[in-house]
């Protein structure tokens, strides 16, 4: 993995290397880490949003009686050939149509978009749309040979699944495909409470 320093990466970004800085030590830059008494950073990692920004935007709220529709929307979804754009601008839910994006850019190997769609849910707390996003992102970082990055984001996944308190069924199946793909692409073990997904799994769409 090539690494830039905590000054170029101010320099890209726009920001002071102190800030940079700060965010590396607040583990906010994935997959930066301390080369010597200096922090290096992957060279294609996003700049995190500034806090005192994101504090002041409208939280993301989702419809949770239908979490599916919120995950990986443009895998689930029925349109024409040669007719993916025009569906995704059809979709007249703007989260559902960010998300559509993010999977688009993916499929079509632009992954600085990918990138910039995914800052855009850096705070995120909803489970269905963080599992669209980091699935993604972890597609696209292992497209683009970032295995430590998209490491580090599967054992994400698994840590927050294992942590998540919903226990509806729809949120069981998102959560039993998730750490499916976490084992497969990682060979790590499930959780206990999670061995048996079979049921779980067949509620998908």
């Amino acid at each position: 993995m090539n690494y830039i320093t905590s000054r170029e990466a101010a320099s890209k970004w726009g920001i002071s290397e102190r800030r940079v800085q700060t965010y590396c030590a607040q583990g906010r830059i994935l997959g930066a880490k301390k080369i010597g008494a200096s922090w290096g950073i992957p060279v294609n990692a996003s700049k995190p949003l500034d806090p005192r920004r994101t504090e002041q935007k409208k939280a993301v709220c989702i419809d949770k009686t239908d979490l599916f529709s919120y995950f990986l929307p443009l895998m689930q979804a029925n349109f024409p050939l040669n007719q993916c754009l025009a569906y995704i601008e059809s979709l007249e839910n703007p989260i559902q149509k960010e998300l559509a994006y993010l999977e688009y850019y993916y499929y079509t190997g632009e992954t600085e978009k990918v990138a910039a769609i995914a800052r855009n849910f850096e705070d995120c707390r909803d489970l269905p749309v963080m599992l669209s996003v980091s699935l993604i992102c972890v597609f696209s970082y292992l497209s683009a040979g970032e295995v430590e990055i998209a490491m580090e984001t599967l054992e994400r996944i698994r840590d927050v699944c294992k942590d998540a308190e919903d226990t509806s069924s729809q949120f069981r199946a998102l959560q039993a495909f998730s750490l499916l793909t976490v084992e497969v692409l990682l060979r790590l073990s499930l959780p206990e409470k999670m061995l048996s997904v079979q049921n779980d799994i067949r509620c998908l769409p």
